[in-house]
């Protein structure tokens, strides 16, 4: 038909493991040591920055995704879509 799809709604849960590990480079320009210093505070409480970062980085991503998962669903009609057109030379045997 002529319809679209529509997403109506979602959910996701993460999960960061118990071995989470940042790997940031230069976190202040111009000084590694500083960078190395802080970045060893956050992997020593990296489970920390992740409950308190991580969701709000996530939720932003998946927002993103989920809305250009919809425009593309409003830009093709189910047929579109759904319909494959398999031609005869798709089943031959090689």
């Amino acid at each position: 038909g002529e319809g679209h799809y529509k997403i109506n709604s979602y959910k996701y849960k993460a999960d960061y493991g118990t071995d989470l590990k940042l790997n940031l480079t230069n976190l202040f320009r111009g000084s590694p040591e500083i960078s190395a210093n802080i970045l060893g505070v956050l992997n020593s409480n990296s489970q920390l920055v992740a409950q308190e970062f991580g969701g709000p980085i996530l939720d932003y991503a998946i927002d993103y995704a989920m809305n250009v998962t919809q425009k593309f669903f409003d830009a093709y009609t189910y047929d579109q879509i759904s319909h494959v057109p398999l031609t005869d030379d798709f089943f031959e045997e090689d």
